[in-house]
This record gives C-alpha cells, structure tokens and sequence, in this order.
C-alpha cells in the first residue's frame, strides 16, 4: 500500500511535483555551492532540491550543467569566476532562481 512507484517510475524523496496537487508556487528547498573559493582547476560541490516545479536547470556561466528537480553533482574544473545558477519552472507557470559565485584563490607568481 505505501508503494512510492508511480508508473513504474521512481520518486524523488521528499515528494514529486507530480502529486502534490493544484498550483502550489516552487520553491527551492536547498541550493548549495561549495566550496566558494578554490583553486584554479579545482572543483566544487553543487547540490540543490526544488519543489512544485515541473523543471529545473542548473547552468554554471550559462551553460547548462544539469536538469532535474534534485541533484548533487560536482563541477568540471574551474579556472575562473564561475557563477552556478538554479532556474526552477514552477507548475503554475511562474519561475524562480538562485545564484552562487565561486572565485578563484588568487596565486602571486614570484618573479
């Protein structure tokens, strides 16, 4: 009876958008990027959950890294600042997004 397939497809844990009924506005549960700071050709952690939401996109720059209402993933090697976006649509229509800066350690080259 507490069957958690639906259409023999598997559900995110903490509940699908699918199901939850009506309009409700998204919302994001978690973003997460860390860390902030490292160092050339290092990477970080971006991990994010939304709700109510029949997509989201995770884009590092503006390229699209990841789709998906969950996730947690880590980056490619980051040689610059990078600016990790989450843009959830929501099933009302409406959208919602977040942002984290990731920065480089600045290294001093002695001469």
């Amino acid at each position: 009876e507490n069957s958690i397939l639906v259409d023999g497809t598997c559900q995110y844990s903490g509940g699908d958008a699918a199901g939850q009924g009506g309009n409700a506005s998204p919302t994001i549960t978690s973003w997460q990027v860390s860390p902030l700071l490292v160092k050339s050709g290092s990477t970080s952690n971006i991990s994010w959950g939304a709700e109510n939401v029949s997509s989201c996109t995770v884009t590092g720059n503006g390229a699209t890294l990841w789709t998906g209402a969950a996730g947690n993933h880590p980056s490619n090697a980051i040689v610059g600042q990078t600016v990790f976006t989450l843009v959830c649509k929501g099933l009302d229509g409406t959208q919602i997004s977040t942002s984290s800066t990731v920065n480089i350690v600045p290294t001093f080259q002695e001469r």
